[in-house]
């Protein structure tokens, strides 16, 4: 079942709860990225992953904006000892020398300015995502974080994956997942109701999903069916013969 959210005054202005129990984190946090979705869109693919911080900008690279000229031609020497090229050696020195004495700017300003950019946004959106998720914990997740993730919301989100969500090689969280997807939603004296059966899919799928983040294949389509089948309680027995 998805974990409580705050019924008073407008739903659609609260932030989704988190309990702080790990059986309700991944519940909790698809209704928490929809919800940033809809209020927070430009840290929506902060909250997916899908936006890596941006590199810093790179260093100022100083020059001159007009080209270099080139240098003074060799000179050609007549018969008598005289230059015969002097006027274009001249005109060469003189537009270097003016070249030299022009300023120097930074040529890679615009790119420059444009990192700083996508940096100040990305650390806008990252930590609005920090004020917004802290909304949605207890008391006492609101202090883990705020100790040792203040205002970085994407750091914050990391924290919570690797103690409440599904890991990579735990074999601890792919037993406890694959139990879950064992068990039942339905209580066992409930009357057909298509809510229960939706309810019911929707958290095999969700444990699916789960046992895949921990590095492991989800059991097969055959097992799945399996499982639901022998999650309906007695009241389901004719429909079930049904669809055999």
């Amino acid at each position: 079942m998805f974990p409580l959210v705050s019924s008073a005054g407008d739903e659609s202005k609260r932030v989704p709860s988190f309990s702080g129990e790990r059986i309700d984190f991944t519940a909790w946090f698809m209704l928490f990225s929809a919800y940033v979705a809809y209020k927070l869109v430009s840290a929506a693919s902060l909250v997916a992953g899908t936006r890596p911080k941006p590199p810093a900008a790179p260093p100022p690279t100083m020059g001159r904006v007009a080209p270099e000229p080139p240098a003074p031609p060799a000179p050609i020497l007549a018969t008598d000892g005289s230059t015969t090229n002097q006027a274009e050696i001249d005109a060469a020195n003189a537009a270097r020398l003016a070249w030299m004495n022009t300023a120097q700017v930074v040529l890679n300003a615009a790119e420059i300015k444009e990192a700083n950019d996508a940096c100040e946004k990305w650390a806008n959106d990252n930590t609005q995502l920090y004020g917004l998720l802290v909304q949605a914990m207890p008391a006492w997740l609101v202090t883990s974080l705020y100790n040792t993730h203040l205002n970085d919301g994407v750091a914050a989100i990391e924290y919570l994956r690797k103690a409440f969500d599904a890991n990579a090689g735990d074999g601890g969280d792919h037993a406890a997942h694959l139990a879950r997807l064992q068990s039942r939603t339905i209580d066992a004296r409930s009357d057909i109701s298509e809510a229960d059966l939706r309810r019911q899919f929707d958290m095999m799928m969700s444990e699916s999903a789960a046992i895949q983040r921990t590095g492991n294949a989800p059991p097969s389509d055959a097992t799945m069916i399996a499982f639901y089948d022998n999650a309906l309680p007695i009241a389901y027995t004719t429909m079930r013969q049904h669809a055999r």
